[in-house]
């Protein structure tokens, strides 16, 4: 009974002499690269993906973007970029770890929407700027290496279709350009 107690009285000196751990550093040195994905995806803000891409930490992963080119126009601006960059990020490294499914797309785009949503936060006119991000989600989901028909058969009940988000996102432009939070010159498809 006493030898424990004199276990931990001898040890207590050198735990105690450890150096302290960066949280950062912790996360690094524990997580798998995957772990690390799936983290960066999933587990932390936006603001703190961006962090960590501005850093390209871990190093080991493909943090390269197109930002949004090829989605649909933005012509008010809506500041997409950094929810398309963690978008690129999923797609490129879930594909290079052979966990591109079905399952992890579809989370993926969920993804994507919760972040554009985010973005939206920060502008004023945010009616418009939700729906061009039911227009994006849908338009990933819809073209987004598919066919058509399965994009359609696989939108839920209740959810808009492209088109439906499309004239979704025209009704709101129109509506914003009449109670001038948005300029009326800026063409809208």
């Amino acid at each position: 009974m006493k030898y424990p107690a004199l276990l931990a009285l001898a040890l207590t000196p050198a735990v105690l002499a450890a150096p302290a751990v960066d949280e950062n550093q912790l996360d690094e040195r524990t997580y798998t690269p995957w772990n690390q994905i799936e983290r960066l995806v999933f587990g932390v803000s936006l603001p703190q993906f961006q962090y960590q891409r501005a850093r390209r930490s871990p190093p080991s992963v493909d943090w390269s973007s197109d930002g949004c080119n090829g989605g649909p126009n933005n012509p008010f601006g809506y500041p997409f970029t950094p929810a398309c960059q963690r978008h690129d990020f999923a797609y490129q490294n879930f594909k290079a770890h052979d966990r591109l499914t079905k399952l992890s797309r579809k989370r993926i785009d969920e993804q994507f929407r919760r972040d554009m949503y985010h973005q939206c936060e920060s502008v004023q006119a945010r009616k418009p700027c939700y729906r061009l991000a039911d227009v994006y989600y849908r338009f990933g989901r819809w073209f987004g290496g598919r066919k058509r028909a399965d994009a359609d058969a696989e939108t839920p009940e209740g959810e808009p279709s492209y088109e439906e988000a499309l004239a979704a996102y025209q009704e709101a432009v129109t509506e914003a350009q009449a109670e001038g939070a948005l300029p009326a010159a800026a063409k809208q498809d």
